[in-house]
């Protein structure tokens, strides 16, 4: 089962009609909330309903590693839009997951609680060998894979 982590996963982009009732039924396994501490939806219909009134935000409180890894994987094969988080607990680190349109796996960085990407000290020291401001900048980007992935559009659902 894995350690539990508070998780949250944020869907956006165009999702096409057909593809919102397998989501709902995803979504609905993963014994998802409405907002931290609240009960579960009911079922995948209660689910489906506030996709289609346009809510896109689903929780849970204690999640096998902070991931739904179905519901991801069905996402992804889709090329659906999400930002997944999940918070650090214990000897654990935060972790966000960005996934868009297009890229061939998602971008995974460790994060704060609040989602915020972090850069651990060891790899930030690692830079001190690079000798010129400009070759550390660059570094820095690269470490800050997860804050270059453009921001999640709103949920649209399409034919």
């Amino acid at each position: 089962m894995g350690e539990r982590f508070a998780a949250e996963i944020t869907i956006g982009g165009e999702i096409k009609e057909e593809l919102i009732s397998p989501i709902a039924g995803l979504l609905d396994a993963e014994n998802v909330q409405p907002g931290w501490g609240e009960g579960s939806y009911n079922n995948a219909a209660e689910i489906e309903a506030e996709i289609r009134a346009g809510v896109c935000r689903f929780r849970v409180d204690e999640q096998s590693w902070g991931e739904f890894p179905e519901l991801e994987a069905f996402l992804e094969e889709n090329n659906i839009a999400f930002d997944r988080q999940h918070a650090a607990r214990y000897e654990y680190q935060g972790e966000v997951v960005k996934f868009r349109p297009g890229m061939d796996i998602p971008v995974t960085a460790t994060a704060l609680d609040s989602g915020k990407q972090t850069i651990p000290a060891s790899l930030v020291l690692n830079l001190l060998k690079y000798d010129t401001v400009k070759t550390i900048k660059e570094k820095i980007n690269e470490l800050c894979n997860a804050e270059m992935v453009p921001g999640l559009e709103p949920l649209k659902i399409t034919e």
